[in-house]
């Protein structure tokens, strides 16, 4: 009598078996690529970062440091439009005819010379993306002004940084621009890659409702490569729509992802993460049709609270710290490290050690979920 193949290749059998019933669906590539990218087009184009709109300046200080600190945007490639108060900028601002201000405090430069803080306001419309952007730059710009005026502290004379280009903070080298789809790329990838798993535990669900899972059960097939096979389903789906879309943001919307090691590995958490939100998508629900109606509204309110829809810096901190239990923000958080701050692996540890504790939690209680649905099957 012949040895029955190892678990593992029964569960390849299994999760090969799988993605073929998947392809032949003329639903999937609408859902794993189609859909992601039209509403990546429209968010982009609507709401996207475009460097040509000007940003508004409102200088309340009108000293040196204050005119050095314009000249220092101008080089950036930043378009900058002076405003003689607040209010008037806010007005632009709601009006779209400036994509964001800046907001240069009183006794700036005497604050300067001193060595004390000197804070500068970035304001934006709340629930556009541009206010990630902004921020990340004129967080470069106010960093390329600090490291001049060290020099000068240093060396006694003037010391001048040429261009945005040309200078490199403890973060790397500032980029030369920004995508308009650098925020809406990025969280379309976070939200249809979590979406997509959860709308695909629907087929685990089919499988039960159809006997498939009796069935090989009857054969010499052990539970946990049933197991193992519809995780490695799972997680194969999720990663190669999110390599997908990184793909297609990268060579159609120009957008500079960052750090390559960073970008793997937030690529195969995030796989992880959804691997598991479909295992247990399709272990609670009783129907096909049921998981994809709680599916889609469970996807799109992590994506919310998560920072998907609109960039985290706009919503309460309470806000901040309830979407922070979501998957999607630690996420977000590394998405707008590496594509506007260019931080290495180093810059986003935190963020990817959380995403990696979410998987660590979600993975083992999926499993231990298709687990004893496996054993009521049998």
């Amino acid at each position: 009598m012949r040895n029955p193949p190892p678990t593992f290749s029964r569960a390849r059998a299994i999760a090969l078996t799988n993605w073929r019933i998947a392809a032949k669906d003329r639903r999937t590539p609408i859902a794993v690529l189609v859909l992601p990218v039209l509403v990546m087009i429209v968010v982009g184009t609507v709401f996207g970062v475009d460097d040509r709109d000007p940003v508004g300046l409102v200088d309340r200080d009108h000293g040196a440091r204050a005119r050095e600190l314009r000249s220092f945007m101008e080089g950036s490639n930043l378009r900058v439009r002076t405003f003689d108060n607040e209010d008037d900028m806010r007005a632009a601002l709601r009006r779209a005819r400036v994509l964001a201000g800046v907001v240069v405090p009183p006794r700036y430069t005497e604050d300067i010379g001193s060595g004390r803080q000197a804070d500068v306001r970035v304001v934006s419309q709340p629930g556009r993306s541009e206010s990630v952007a902004l921020r990340a730059q004129v967080g470069r710009v106010v960093a390329q002004q600090g490291f001049s005026v060290l020099a000068e502290r240093a060396t006694g004379r003037p010391f001048a940084v040429r261009g945005q280009g040309s200078f490199t903070s403890r973060y790397g080298r500032a980029p030369n621009d920004v995508s308009p789809f650098s925020y809406t790329a990025p969280s379309n990838l976070v939200l249809f890659s979590l979406i997509t798993s959860l709308v695909f535990g629907s087929g685990l669900v089919a499988s039960r409702r159809l006997g498939t899972l009796q069935r090989m059960l009857a054969t010499p097939t052990p539970a946990r490569a049933i197991v193992l096979g519809y995780a490695m389903t799972a997680f194969v789906v999720a990663l190669v729509q999110a390599t997908g879309l990184l793909v297609i943001g990268s060579l159609f919307f120009r957008v500079h992802w960052g750090d390559p090691a960073a970008v793997a590995i937030l690529l195969l958490l995030l796989a992880v993460v959804g691997a598991s939100m479909n295992l247990i998508m399709g272990t609670v629900a009783r129907t096909p049709e049921q998981a994809v109606a709680a599916a889609v509204p469970l996807g799109i309110a992590i994506g919310m609270l998560g920072g998907c829809m609109w960039p985290l810096e706009v919503v309460s901190p309470g806000m901040r710290a309830i979407g922070h239990l979501t998957p999607n923000a630690w996420a977000m958080d590394a998405w707008i490290r590496l594509v506007f701050v260019r931080v290495g692996l180093s810059g986003v540890t935190r963020q990817l050690l959380m995403l990696a504790l979410f998987a660590a939690v979600l993975f083992p209680l999926a499993t231990w979920r298709l687990r004893r649905v496996v054993a009521h099957a049998g």
